[in-house]
């Protein structure tokens, strides 16, 4: 409620009303503004802001080269979060850790061969460093936030040269990723990595509709979850999942394809799965925020 003085004059003598105007009535009440971002300068990072929303989260029975476990099942989230628009570069995960452990080398290329406990204790010191919450995301939040209200195999412009760095663009030249692994799995990442297969700094390719960059491609990325090939098929509540107690196989997701995966996994479906303390040059992680 405002208050107004207003002067008025009876007679000889001179009285003062004050008139109290409730909003909406003679005047506007100004809302704070809506925060798209979240920024962390110090990092160079930003997060976007994710609205709760409903989704198909899986894969279609039709969808080529899709696996059982990806079941096609309806997801509600109802909690507003911030997601991180790249993958954590090795310039933000030395600046919080103090070490670049990955193999291949560059500020702004993404930080690999880190473990999932490593990469929650980088959202753990963030958290201590901003008095924040910082998190990696669930299963569910990386996928509805990957997909950005799109269905289908590739989001975004849905040309997977355009979204992703995977195995066939990655190099120096073309290859046909999908042929050197059917022919030869043993030698696969060899053959890539002689054709100067590797990650890309973030920001070089088109983000999706919300804005997010490298969703399915460059690096695989940790989410929260333990792996479970039945709980989106039988044991989960669809409102704002946060995946099984634990993992038969004790081991954690990994969404969104690599710099050396074939298309057929760099699918936003596709999901990939290993034990917590696993390393690898083609796994890294972005981070999530809960909101304020």
């Amino acid at each position: 409620m405002k208050s107004r003085c207003r002067a008025v004059i009876a007679g000889s003598s001179l009285l003062l009303l004050i008139v109290t105007v409730a909003p909406g009535e003679g005047q506007k009440v100004k809302k704070p503004p809506v925060r798209k971002s979240f920024e962390l300068p110090d990092l160079q990072m930003t997060l976007l802001r994710i609205e709760p929303g409903e989704f198909d989260m899986g894969s279609p029975a039709d969808e080529p080269n899709r696996k059982e476990y990806e079941f096609q099942h309806k997801v509600r989230l109802t909690r507003l979060f911030f997601l991180q628009s790249t993958e954590v570069t090795q310039a933000q995960y030395r600046n919080v850790m103090g070490a670049n452990p990955s193999y291949f080398r560059g500020d702004d290329l993404p930080v690999e061969t880190v473990s999932w406990e490593e990469a929650t204790a980088f959202c753990r010191k963030l958290n201590e460093r901003t008095g924040r919450h910082f998190r990696l995301p669930s299963e569910a939040e990386w996928e509805y936030a990957a997909r950005a209200g799109k269905d289908g195999p590739v989001a975004g412009t849905k040309k997977l040269d355009e979204m992703a760095w995977y195995a066939e663009n990655s190099g120096r030249r073309r290859v046909d990723s999908a042929k050197l692994w059917d022919s030869n799995p043993n030698e696969y990442f060899k053959n890539l990595l002689d054709n100067g297969c590797g990650t890309h700094a973030v920001r070089t390719l088109k983000p999706n509709d919300w804005g997010l960059l490298d969703m399915e491609g460059n690096v695989s990325e940790w989410v929260a979850d333990w792996f479970s090939d039945t709980y989106f098929h039988e044991d989960a509540a669809k409102l704002n999942p946060r995946g099984p107690t634990d993992s038969k196989l004790n081991s954690r997701v990994m969404r969104g394809g690599s710099w050396g995966s074939d298309p057929r996994n760099c699918r936003i479906a596709h999901r990939d799965w290993n034990v917590p303390s696993t390393r690898s040059a083609s796994v890294g992680f972005r981070v999530a925020m809960d909101a304020e």
